[in-house]
């Protein structure tokens, strides 16, 4: 059994090697996370820390700041830090009263916890009076990438990219049926590169050297043309077509054969004439 078990290890380090090396496979690297404590039980309404300053409507209590209704406290990074989740230790009153309209709220104890908040500031207030004594943010010291626009397309990967101190995980949009990117030419900010790849495709990529804003361009909807045909006197009908951008996005339409009677008297005709320039049956018109 010892041996049997020894292959399978083996097996399986194996595997995570080969996996290691597939080529498409990447690794963004995130900032490890860590924490700044404060003891609020100052008469002061702002604290100020290395990384964070947290800004109070009601710092008059000598035991810690006061949250309520209309007493809300801001904590804001300095220097651009990610704050991944924060913890309030309560004073007086009870705990369960804190609200953040960013991340996910729990409690145990004397303590509230709001995670998930992966931004620069986060606000708090409580439905009833409750009286703060000590906050630790946990935060993240890479750089953010933040996405918006690209409407009318689909998104694979995240739009929002924190606490980043390697590449991004590049993020692709492709656009819907229909739809085409305007032209653009390719641009960086801070490390990170807006690519037109084609008309439906773009993509967002790079290594970020500082926190960094992305617009993508909405994708609009492709124009079609209508292609109709003038019997010029003669009799008998032939249906409109309509014209759309090809693979190459260029607009062709093969010209079809006269389908219409010619007036009495008059021979057949034998071609077309588009702005006044004559076009044969068959040929490929752009």
């Amino acid at each position: 059994m010892k041996h049997r078990g020894t292959k399978i290890l083996s097996l399986l380090l194996s595997l995570v090697l080969v996996l290691g090396l597939v080529p498409g496979m990447s690794l963004t690297a995130y900032a490890a996370e860590t924490s700044e404590s404060f003891t609020t039980n100052q008469w002061i309404a702002t604290y100020t820390g290395e990384h964070f300053t947290i800004s109070c409507q009601n710092g008059g209590d000598p035991d810690g700041f006061v949250l309520g209704p209309e007493w809300s406290a801001i904590i804001s990074a300095r220097n651009g830090e990610t704050i991944t989740k924060v913890e309030f230790t309560k004073g007086f009153f009870e705990i369960i009263n804190l609200r953040s309209a960013t991340g996910d709220v729990t409690y145990s104890g004397d303590v509230a916890t709001v995670s998930n908040v992966n931004a620069t500031s986060l606000t708090v207030d409580a439905s009833n009076s409750l009286q703060i004594k000590a906050v630790t943010v946990y935060y993240r010291s890479g750089y953010n990438v933040t996405i918006t626009g690209g409407a009318n397309a689909t998104i694979d990967g995240a739009t929002s990219q924190t606490g980043l101190t390697g590449a991004m995980t590049t993020v692709t949009y492709t656009a819907n049926s229909g739809y085409s990117f305007p032209a653009f030419s390719n641009s960086t900010t801070n490390g990170v590169t807006l690519t037109r790849v084609s008309d439906t495709v773009v993509t967002v990529s790079g290594k970020p050297t500082a926190n960094v804003n992305i617009t993508v361009p909405d994708a609009a909807a492709i124009p079609t043309y209508t292609v109709t045909y003038d019997a010029n006197g003669g009799s008998g009908e032939m249906k409109p077509t309509k014209v759309s951008k090809n693979d190459e996005g260029k607009y062709i339409y093969k010209v079809e054969s006269c389908g219409f009677t010619a007036p009495r008297g008059r021979p057949l005709p034998i071609g077309w004439a588009a702005t006044g320039k004559p076009i044969d049956p068959g040929r490929r018109w752009k």
